[in-house]
């Protein structure tokens, strides 16, 4: 069955095929070199991210003997004394005071008779006595001396055996001479059990908000597809607390290669202070307990489960789900601050699957049978179990922040990433003798950060050539762990297939930790590639890396510490009080610096109060009859009835990274959902975020929108947290959303490199000039685009280069559709003229990575070229040298006059609107552009002329409606009367009102919006297509 659906699937989604093989191939890779990356099969041996070391995979069994294996470190021999110190010391310590006693009785009756007057000296027996009596007490002092200094090193010595054994803890079963971490004494914690125990019934459920959404994303991550939402209403710990049965601590491995080139505060915040634990834990339901009330005793949770299929039906299925033990080892690793509670972040990761016994009784009136004893059903419910649970076993892990879990407001202050892996990709040379099937090839390279083995970045397919110039940048977040942990940088090279699976050409690996050893620096590399699990070299790969990290707040160049004057100043004080590290008080009061304008991006969406529809009468409806508005002092009861499955997208800079998960029946939603990007370029750059609703036979309305600028959220501080409006949707509530930009990375983007990807380019004139002016009047000027392969019907030729920017109207400018900027081109065809046939004469390629956003001055020449083959100039990044060199003849110049306009506009509208995946985006375009909120996308560049842009006239003409006041081309003619009617009522479409408020024509729409995007997916399979950028969801 399997070889029959494997070929299918690779036909249906061949993207999907290709992940999977890549995902496989990474790990036989790494499994061939004995670094497995992912949690396989008992006994495999992985890297262990609490301690850097590997460790032998051992999952957890119920029976309890395993806990009576342990030792106690007090039942433990001491080591042997260091006799031979103390014998040094003693002697040192009693020569000393003989030597001193030895000068005492010399020295001073000497002086005695010497300086004493002659009246003494004919007496001696009165000298006598303060001669030997002086010295005697010396005498007396340097004993006791000797004394109490023996008695406190032998006191000293005895209690360092005791230390000696307890941080040895271990037997030398090797006798190696050193205590290993497998030879390290379990020890049991019952004075830990003791305090468990009494604080387990009263702590307070409401304490775990956002466990219970990590739960809910974990549990929704590991459904089957006809279960396509969960919701956790209500968790409860019972009386019966958890036992830690084991605990032992951990060392840690050697990071000097890593941490020898950084300075004193980027090495803390690599290595940090840290201890290693290693804990094993058991959980048992009580014996006897089969009464509801008795239940409720145990750890206990009930489950919403939503059945059917998505987007169609879903019926609630109410779940108790107990758990009725669970056994398992985990090890932490826990990250020691000067400030209470002492604690930071804590990465924990599990040692092999834990074993989790559960019992699930659907909610009836009639009482059902556990459904666990059914064996279909516990079967699929101990795989969807263990499936989660393999998301936390070594080598993958699970970052917790415990100060702000104990202490903080749950406000991320900083980003969890430390700094940035820059990939310049220059070309690929493939050595065509190793495969002779690779004669005709689609090549593009994929950017992995492993051990995710999850594609970063892609480039753009290059065919018909062997040696592919891509000229691309990708950029990769890495975190504090990524040196423990042995994350590597892999640069793959693909040939794609347009049917089935693409094939692996060949790879390489780069160690983070050797780029972190040589940071904020760049270097150059021709890099020969290996096939996939061989050894064999299929070609090189020329690329530039680097690592660069984040600076702290106001510092400058390469310096992490925050300077002084940020310390000194009251703003930092006053804010210091209600923080909880001086990083995170700098982070409020000191804006991102100008000279750095590309960071770290973080965005936490928190949650959202009392969401609603809003009805005709524009009030809110939170489900069920009536007003939304309550007496004082009742509190909120929510009713699956009408209630909003609510869900946030973010988009940046018209790009959608990231989408939340659906939080089903809702008025509250709680989100706790963070998500990280790199921005080329802060001060430019805009971010939108859109709540939608997720319903039944119908797509999804938007709820509201967040949008703003982020020059204009960080003027006076790198973070901000608040709550904003949700506007220009059928819902008006408030979502809470913490904002917060790294310091910039220590790297310098040209101006050419940090401009948005999706745009439009205005050419606003094209000149020609052919070395044989003879043939001028029988070229014509055709121009197309490589990221689209759309031909340009309409062209903009010979315009004069003296005119002026004022001077040039929209009707004599091409406007040209832009998705993907960096991966595209601007090409010029000089085609004869002809009736029948129209042969290309020459090409000019203009990249759109050389143009800068906003600024009118773009002028670009570019020679003309005549070569044999047009289709392999054109895709591949080349300077006049190289394409001269591949006998190209240049026959005359072509000059440019373009605009790339950053964001989307409205040339998009086609291409957007017959592509599934950009239907959404837009949607959000136009009620972003109906509510004049895209007047000022991106960075104005100094010779930007004032004037409005393409969609300025459209804002105008259609706020005008809306303010009452028609424009007087609309108020007499039969087309400005239609198309007011048309604009009026899509802003009534848009808030559910006039026609779209009934539930019939929505369903009507859905049901045509369905079958439209199914044919354009069928069709879309046809035509060979680059690897789409997937958004990243929360679950």
């Amino acid at each position: 069955m399997d070889t029959i659906k494997k070929p299918i699937n690779q036909i249906l989604d061949p993207q999907q095929a290709t992940e999977d093989k890549q995902a496989k191939l990474m790990d036989e890779q790494r499994r061939k070199d004995g670094d497995i990356v992912t949690a396989g099969s008992e006994n495999d041996k992985v890297r262990d991210p609490v301690t850097g070391e590997r460790m032998q995979i051992r999952n957890a069994t119920e029976n309890p003997e395993q806990v009576r294996l342990g030792d106690n470190v007090l039942k433990m021999e001491f080591p042997p004394p260091d006799l031979g110190g103390q014998r040094e010391y003693l002697l040192s310590l009693f020569n000393t005071t003989v030597s001193r006693m030895t000068l005492a009785f010399t020295i001073v009756p000497i002086l005695a008779f010497s300086f004493s007057p002659p009246s003494l000296t004919n007496r001696p027996l009165f000298l006598l006595i303060p001669s030997l009596g002086i010295p005697a007490a010396l005498s007396f002092m340097w004993m006791y001396r000797m004394q109490s200094k023996s008695q406190d090193d032998a006191d000293r010595r005895a209690w360092d055996v005791e230390r000696r054994r307890g941080l040895a803890a271990g037997l030398d079963k090797d006798k190696d001479g050193k205590i290993d971490v497998d030879e390290k004494i379990k020890e049991s914690a019952e004075w830990l059990n003791a305090l468990l125990a009494g604080v387990w019934p009263i702590i307070n459920p409401d304490m775990f908000t956002s466990t219970v959404d990590m739960l809910e994303d974990i549990m929704q991550a590991s459904v089957p597809t006809f279960i396509h939402s969960v919701r956790i209403p209500n968790l409860g710990l019972g009386y019966n607390p958890l036992r830690i049965t084991a605990l032992r601590a951990l060392p840690d491995a050697e990071l000097d290669r890593v941490t020898q080139s950084l300075n004193e505060d980027e090495r803390e915040q690599i290595k940090g202070e840290h201890v290693n634990y290693e804990m094993s834990f058991a959980y048992r339901a009580a014996p006897g307990k089969s009464k509801w009330a008795e239940k409720a005793e145990n750890f206990h949770l009930l489950v919403e489960f939503y059945l059917g299929v998505k987007g169609v039906t879903a019926v609630p299925i109410p779940v108790w789900a107990e758990i009725t033990g669970i056994v398992g080892t985990a090890r932490m690793r826990l990250e020691l601050i000067p400030d209470p509670p002492f604690i930071k972040h804590t990465l924990i990761t599990l040692v092999g699957l834990p074993k989790v016994s559960i019992s699930i009784t659907p909610i009836h009136k009639k009482l059902l049978p556990n459904m666990m004893d059914i064996p279909f059903i516990s079967r699929f419910i101990t795989d969807a179990v263990n499936t989660a649970a393999k998301e936390y076993v070594a080598p993958k892990s699970l970052m917790l922040d415990l100060q702000q879990l104990l202490s903080g407001d749950g406000i991320n202050r900083d980003t969890a990433h430390i700094g940035v892996v820059v990939v310049h990709i220059h070309r690929v040379k493939i050595d065509k003798d190793v495969d002779q099937t690779l004669s005709d090839t689609d090549i593009y390279v994929n950017v992995c950060l492993s051990p995710m083995n999850k594609t970063q970045y892609s480039t753009r397919i290059i065919s018909k050539t062997l040696e592919p110039v891509y000229e691309e940048t990708a950029v990769l977040l890495v975190d504090a762990n990524a040196a423990k942990i042995g994350e590597k940088v892999s640069l793959q090279v693909w040939d794609s297939d347009r049917f089935t699976a693409d094939d692996q050409v060949g790879h390489i690996e780069i160690d983070v930790a050797d780029l972190m050893s040589n940071h904020n620096a760049a270097s150059h590399k021709i890099t020969p590639m290996n096939k996939p699990l061989s050894n064999k070299v299929s070609g090189t790969i020329e690329y530039t890396i680097g690592f660069f990290s984040k600076l702290a707040p106001g510092a400058s160049d390469s310096a992490t510490e925050i300077p002084k004057e940020i310390l000194d100043k009251e703003d930092f004080k006053k804010v210091r009080k209600s923080t909880l590290t001086d990083l995170e008080a700098a982070v409020v009061v000191t804006p991102p610096p100008e000279d750095f304008v590309s960071g770290i991006l973080g965005i936490q969406l928190h949650e959202i109060r009392e969401l609603g529809v809003k009805t005709d009468n524009m009030s809110l409806r939170h489900g069920g009859k009536g007003s939304s508005e309550r007496p004082e002092g009742e509190q909120e009861v929510e009713a699956d009835k009408g209630l909003p499955s609510s869900y946030c997208t973010v988009m940046l800079n018209d790009e959608p990274i990231y989408r939340t998960r659906n939080k089903p029946m809702t008025a509250t939603p709680f989100f706790n959902a963070t998500t990280e990007r790199f921005v080329r370029d802060w001060q430019a750059a805009h971010v939108c975020i859109v709540v939608r609703d997720s319903r039944m036979r119908e797509n999804d309305p938007i709820m509201g929108m967040v949008f703003f600028k982020l020059a204009d959220l960080f003027k006076n501080g790198c973070m901000a947290t608040g709550s904003w409006s949700l506007q220009h949707g059928v819902s008006a509530r408030e979502l809470r959303i913490s904002t917060e930009v790294s310091q910039a990375c220590t790297t310098h983007h040209a101006p050419l490199l940090i401009g948005f990807d999706t745009g439009t380019v205005e050419v606003k004139g094209v000149k020609v000039e052919l070395n044989d002016r003879s043939l001028e009047n029988d070229i014509e000027v055709r121009l197309t685009t490589t990221g689209a392969y759309t031909k340009i019907k309409k062209g903009v030729e010979d315009k004069d280069d003296s005119s002026s920017d004022e001077e040039t109207s929209n009707d004599t400018v091409l406007h040209l559709p832009i998705q993907t900027r960096y991966h595209s081109a601007l090409v010029i065809n000089a085609r004869q003229k002809g009736l029948l046939r129209r042969n290309t004469v020459a090409m000019g390629i203009v990249w759109l990575r050389d143009l800068i956003d906003n600024h009118h001055g773009n002028v670009i020449r570019a020679k003309l070229w005549k070569a044999s083959d047009f289709e392999i100039m054109k895709q591949n990044y080349a300077k006049a040298e190289e394409t001269a060199a591949h006998k190209a003849q240049a026959i005359g110049t072509v000059e440019v006059r373009a605009v790339f306009k950053p964001g989307i506009a409205d040339v998009h509208e086609k291409d957007m609107r017959e592509n599934p995946k950009m239907q959404k985006s837009w949607e959000e375009y136009v009620i972003m552009k109906r509510e004049g909120l895209r007047k000022h996308i991106g960075k104005r560049s100094p010779t930007m002329i004032d004037d409005e842009d393409i969609n300025a006239t459209t804002d105008k003409v259609e706020e005008d409606p809306k303010q009452g006041v028609a424009p007087a081309e609309s108020q007499g003619s039969l087309d400005g009367k239609i198309k007011d009617w048309t604009s009026k009522q899509d802003n009534l479409s848009a808030e559910h009102r006039g026609i779209k408020q009934f539930k019939g024509v929505r369903t009507a729409e859905w049901m045509a919006d369905g079958v439209k995007d199914t044919f354009a997916g069928l069709a879309g399979r046809l035509h060979r297509k680059e690897r789409q950028s997937t958004m990243e969801k929360e679950a």
